[in-house]
């Protein structure tokens, strides 16, 4: 969800799993309250010592597969920021129909693994036979189903019913860990950007204000929380550097002459290291192998329109 992602989000920044890929709003700790969520992120004196020893900007961030599509996370992250200046949201998007089939290629090989290492009788009740898809065209027939809308929208229900008290304790239950109905409901949901950016768009506007929809259509007048982000930006140096410098708008790092003459510097390094290595760590494992034709027909047609759609929604042209 945030800059530099690759299969189908991941920063390229920081290691994964270490420093930027926390799974908290995910369900992956022994809580989801948003009260303990800063202890994610590096240290006040870590901060300090960038910001005032070393005369720096301090950039951390958070880079989760799930976030963008949970039902739960924009209630959880705008009550994180409650009565603060909001979060700068990054979405990251790609082909839909290529961010499917990577999702499915990578849980088929997760499940593989798990299987390997004898993990086959854990949390098994927690999801439905049909879970077990064969084929990449059940997978996307069991993320639309009935069950798994409701699942959703039980989800969302679960945090947005909830004051300011109990989210304290707060903890996903664990049909809704990582996303309600299990990872492979993602299928047919992760690639409906526009759905899941205004989901964020309509929350962080009616908690933090700006953001309206107008009725009867999918674009959004006012203040945005939520900057889309081509995957394909990533390959070009004036298009990175120009998104990274937005980031720095947006934490108002502009209103510091020296901390806006040191970022300058950083990212012209930064930007040229970074695109000698590529954005994606696995250039080869791209493609639709084990996918057939039938079953990417299915998929153009259920995500046909989506880049228009999120035109509308982000207010700027998108380049799958």
């Amino acid at each position: 969800m945030l800059p530099g992602c690759m299969k189908p989000f991941c920063p390229w920044k920081h290691p994964e799993l270490d420093g930027k890929e926390t799974f908290y709003f995910s369900g992956h700790y022994a809580t989801t309250s948003p009260k303990y969520y800063r202890m994610c992120f590096p240290l006040k004196l870590t901060r300090f010592f960038h910001a005032k020893i070393l005369g720096r900007p301090f950039f951390t961030f958070d880079g989760c597969a799930q976030y963008l599509t949970s039902p739960a996370t924009p209630v959880l992250m705008a009550d994180v920021f409650r009565g603060e200046e909001p979060p700068v949201v990054i979405s990251m998007v790609r082909d839909p129909v290529e961010q499917a089939v990577s999702w499915w290629k990578y849980e088929r090989a997760a499940m593989g693994w798990g299987r390997s290492m004898g993990l086959t009788s854990r949390n098994v009740k927690l999801r439905t036979k049909e879970y077990w898809s064969k084929t990449i065209g059940e997978a996307l027939r069991f993320s639309n189903s009935p069950l798994t809308e409701a699942t959703y929208v039980a989800a969302e229900g679960t945090v947005k019913r909830m004051d300011k008290g109990k989210l304290d304790a707060f903890r996903l239950p664990d049909w809704a860990i990582t996303w309600p109905n299990g990872q492979l409901t993602g299928i047919g949901r992760n690639g409906m950007f526009s759905r899941n950016v205004g989901r964020w768009e309509e929350t962080f506007g009616r908690i933090f204000g700006g953001t309206t929809k107008p009725m009867g259509g999918g674009a959004y007048r006012g203040k945005r929380y939520i900057d889309v982000v081509c995957l394909k930006e990533l390959n070009d140096k004036v298009a990175l550097k120009a998104l990274l410098k937005r980031i720095a708008r947006r934490l108002r790092l502009h209103e510091d002459r020296l901390k806006c003459e040191a970022m300058e510097l950083d990212l012209d390094f930064y930007v040229e290291r970074e695109l000698d290595r590529g954005v994606r760590r696995n250039r080869g494992a791209g493609g639709s192998e084990g996918v057939s034709p039938a079953d990417l027909i299915l998929l153009k047609k259920h995500f046909e329109g989506e880049k228009e759609r999120l035109e509308r929604v982000s207010g700027r042209q998108i380049i799958f």
